[in-house]
């Protein structure tokens, strides 16, 4: 049986905290993408451990994101949800490494927000999929 994001991380619909980092190491595999970073800023205190966790490779891959735009050492920052049980894990909304566009990380979301007539406020882009 699947796990569900929404059990671990509350309802999409919940408020998110930014989050800014460094990227510490990186796991591009499936079941899930994790990358792991050091808080240097955002509602989280500077010298934390987190791991971000997220979607399948093949869905990431999707979403926009490839592996070779994260790299160790560089700079994130996100909007997401913290893990409900306390544990140091977030599940990214949207994400930005270094300087680049704030990616939207959950499209059907997106979509929801959008027929609700609620705007993403967040700054987020959806990007489309990378050509393979």
């Amino acid at each position: 049986a699947h796990h569900n994001s929404q059990a671990e991380f509350g309802a999409f619909a919940s408020n998110t905290i930014v989050v800014e980092g460094t990227i510490v190491d990186i796991h591009w595999s499936n079941p899930h993408i994790s990358i792991d970073i050091r808080t240097t800023g955002g509602e989280l205190p500077a010298g934390q451990n987190w791991r971000l966790v997220s979607h399948p490779v093949q869905i990431m891959n999707a979403y926009g994101f490839v592996r070779e735009e994260f790299a160790v050492g560089d700079s994130v920052k996100l909007l997401g949800w913290k893990n409900v049980r306390g544990a140091p894990q977030i599940w990214p909304r949207a994400i930005q490494v270094n300087d680049g566009p704030m990616k939207s990380n959950l499209r059907f979301t997106d979509m929801i927000d959008i027929a609700k007539g609620a705007v993403l406020v967040s700054g987020a882009h959806r990007v489309r999929a990378h050509p393979r």
